[in-house]
């Protein structure tokens, strides 16, 4: 049976803003109420707001959600609570206070695509620069330097953009008294019913247990005591299994160790059921009941099957606590017994992983850096894809190695995860379950990884590239162990992060292995010593003077500047920005002749050297003035009728305004653009 207690309460969308932040969760879907398809619809309810402002209020009915880590997150009513908060952010805009009335929007945010975030971010930090005039919200925001044209393609932020418009159209004879008019707390113009639900599934023959206080039980218990009765029924352990490897004795001694130990008491039940919720997730997406053959002859998924692992997954991904009795088959209750029972077995140190160089990818708990373990499992954490990810490689560890945990091959194999997750485009639930299944496979040699995918036929279009870069590694590292330490020390640079591209390359003319190692160690001394901050104007400038200077053309389809006519480049955004382009041809050439020449000279030095026969060439007031580059804050530029321009932002209109804020470097050469 089903319990469900609800709670109404009349406010404003400022008074939940009060109350709680608001955050659109990730399985929500894009904003719609801006879309074309959506127009008259979205124009009647602006009508009805306006009226509601200037004549008699107006109550939208219900919002739902849930409170999750002090956030309310709405289940429905989601379209409504963003077009309030576009509302209120033109309010704010048009008051006299923008920068002080918008405090309380940023408790508003998106959960769905980082983009949307930004979005939500980016027009809050800079509401002052707004100034309400014939230039309609859509080409301001568009006009900003900290705008990104890719955000174009995200559905909810152009569905924001065109909300903005009409909001404008609808309110900009009041816009000076809509801010007061809208933050009324007696007879407020807007409100709806907020609605927390708290609902607690059962199956039929099981019963609300109560505690000593009356209090229902957690989801965990309850789902804990469910697994207990459909384990007796189902027959899942033989008669003469010992009690000691028993489920319910487990869950209730080792399994709760394990947890209390990493998350303490009070967080007990939320982390438990997170953590068991993302092993199933695992367990889920590896179950191999609808699994054929590809064309490679390797297992595979069929597209329909793969969408409704998708289906189970996505809300288990939003909140653990939808993980209920029917995602608990015999195998991913087996998966289960076995991943917990090697966790188990692991030690403090070899649970957190001690030493191991993550990267970024952890999180960070009260200011300080937690283990992807506790990512996982602390409440007030939303784990991201790639914590997800590199926690399945712990478990798979763990569960067929935990007898015999050598630190070096535990550490290899993490490592082998690690770069792969670095370094592929994994921004999607299909994704995140290609990803997850990729693991699964690799697993069967996480023993000894590098002699598995060194002797392995398995490929995966997905993860091909950086595959094949751990092939060669391992490669190397069997033709000599001392290859070891120096690819591992380059892996673990900023510069490469995972991706050994660059030293590949700048080995591959050579043969003799001592003389491969000579290199190496040179490119990892000159990433310690000239890269310690990544890619910087004084390298942009630098590698300027490296051949024909040309390392900008590494763009593999060329990119124009609509307000010029003529092609764009980038001298290199940041270190991870040339990471994504390091394997043009362009840029491996350009890198390895620059490598060259601070075996004796300092990136200085090439800059003082440099000379042109032309002092007006773009080149040369480049290099020697590096200042310019400063006001290119993405370092884009174009050229025109003969000359180069610097590009403030990404991009400019392509009218006499966005012309005008070009910066005129120099000269240039038609070999050039």
């Amino acid at each position: 049976m089903t319990d469900k207690s609800t709670n109404f309460e009349k406010m404003t969308f400022l008074q939940m803003l009060k109350q709680h932040p608001i955050e659109i969760p990730m399985i929500q879907r894009d904003y719609a109420q801006g879309r074309e398809s959506q127009k008259t619809l979205f124009l009647n309810f602006l009508k009805a707001l306006k009226i509601a402002v200037c004549e008699s209020p107006i109550e939208l009915d219900f919002v739902y959600g849930d409170i999750k880590n002090e956030k309310f997150h709405p289940l429905d009513g989601q379209q409504r609570l963003t077009t309030l908060f576009l509302l209120h952010w033109y309010a704010a805009a048009c008051s006299k206070s923008p920068k002080d009335n918008a405090k309380i929007l940023f408790g508003f945010t998106y959960c769905t695509r980082i983009s949307s975030r930004s979005f939500c971010e980016q027009i809050l930090k800079n509401i002052e620069e707004y100034k309400p005039s014939k230039l309609s919200p859509a080409e301001w925001i568009e006009d900003q330097s900290w705008f990104r044209a890719a955000w174009k393609k995200d559905p909810t932020v152009s569905g924001m953009i065109s909300a903005l418009n009409s909001i404008q159209k609808n309110f900009e004879d009041i816009n000076e008294e809509l801010w007061d008019k809208l933050n009324k707390d007696t007879e407020p113009a807007i409100s709806f019913h907020k609605t927390i639900l708290d609902s607690i599934g059962l199956s039929d023959d099981l019963y609300i247990k109560m505690n000593a206080r009356g209090k229902a039980l957690s989801p965990f218990e309850n789902l804990k005591a469910q697994v207990d009765r459909k384990i007796e029924k189902e027959q899942w352990e033989k008669e003469d299994t010992p009690h000691a490897d028993k489920f319910n004795h487990l869950i209730d001694t080792e399994w709760t160790n394990l947890i209390w130990k990493s998350f303490g008491k009070e967080k007990f039940d939320q982390s438990f059921i997170r953590v068991f919720a993302n092993i199933a997730v695992y367990a889920i997406i590896n179950d191999a009941e609808n699994e054929y053959p590809d064309s490679n002859g390797n297992l595979s998924i069929k597209k329909e099957d793969s969408i409704k692992k998708e289906d189970i997954v996505r809300p288990l991904i939003k909140d653990s606590t939808n993980l209920s009795i029917e995602h608990i088959t015999w195998k991913v209750y087996d998966m289960l017994c076995r991943i917990f029972r090697g966790l188990c077995q692991l030690n403090e140190k070899q649970l957190a992983v001690d030493g191991f160089n993550w990267f970024e990818m952890p999180a960070s708990r009260d200011g300080k850096t937690i283990s992807i373990f506790e990512c996982i499992g602390e409440p007030t954490i939303t784990p991201t894809i790639q914590q997800r990810l590199l926690c399945f490689a712990i478990y798979e560890y763990a569960q067929k190695n935990h007898e015999n945990i050598i630190e070096e091959k535990y550490h290899i194999w993490l490592r082998f995860v690690r770069n792969i997750i670095q370094n592929s485009n994994i921004d999607s639930l299909p994704r995140f379950i290609s990803a997850a299944r990729f693991i699964h496979k690799m697993a069967e040699g996480c023993d000894d990884i590098y002699s598995f995918i060194d002797q392995s036929t398995y490929e995966d279009r997905e993860f091909a590239s950086a595959v094949k870069r751990e092939k060669k590694k391992a490669e190397m590292i069997s033709a000599d162990r001392d290859f070891m330490k120096i690819l591992h020390d380059l892996e673990d640079t900023e510069f490469c992060y995972g991706n050994l591209t660059f030293p590949f390359n700048y080995i591959s003319s050579i043969t003799d292995l001592s003389d491969q190692k000579v290199r190496l160690k040179h490119v990892l001394n000159t990433i310690n010593m000239h890269f310690p901050g990544g890619i910087t104007d004084l390298h942009r400038c630098a590698l300027l003077t490296v051949g024909d200077g040309c390392y900008y053309k590494y763009w593999f389809s060329p990119s124009q500047c609509s307000a010029t006519g003529g092609e764009k480049y980038c001298l290199l955004e940041d270190t991870e920005y040339l990471r994504n382009y390091i394997s043009h041809d362009k840029l491996l050439n350009s890198f390895s002749a620059y490598f060259d020449l601070l075996k004796t000279q300092t990136p200085d030095q090439l800059i003082a050297a440099f000379d042109h026969s032309d002092k007006e060439h773009w080149r040369y007031k480049l290099i020697k003035d590096p200042a310019l580059l400063e006001k290119s804050e993405k370092k884009y530029f174009t050229f025109s009728n003969g000359k180069c321009y610097l590009i403030p932002g990404y991009w400019v209109h392509d009218n006499d305004k966005g012309k005008s804020k070009l910066i005129e470097v120099g000269t240039c050469m038609p070999d050039e653009r």
